[in-house]
């Protein structure tokens, strides 16, 4: 794991989410943080503003709405 991955979201991940995160692809990276759903817009948005942690097995993400600034999250189940 590079610093450079890191910074791609902020520097805000726990070691242990980092790692995993950084397990995904980079074209995969970008494809899940455009594609979180907003309930205030009502729409698939752009998380900005990433911090990620590891619940039990889980990789979750938290940001904000790159629309509106609500809170978004998203789960990435059981990465191997």
């Amino acid at each position: 794991m590079s610093q450079e991955d890191i910074i791609l979201v902020n520097n805000n991940f726990s070691l242990q989410a980092a790692s995993l995160w950084n397990k995904i692809p980079q074209t995969k990276q970008q494809l899940i943080l455009n594609n979180v759903y907003c309930v205030q817009c009502r729409v698939a948005v752009t998380m900005v503003n990433v911090s990620g942690f590891v619940e039990e097995s889980s990789l979750v993400l938290k940001g904000s709405c790159g629309v509106c600034g609500e809170n978004v999250a998203r789960v990435i189940e059981e990465i191997n």
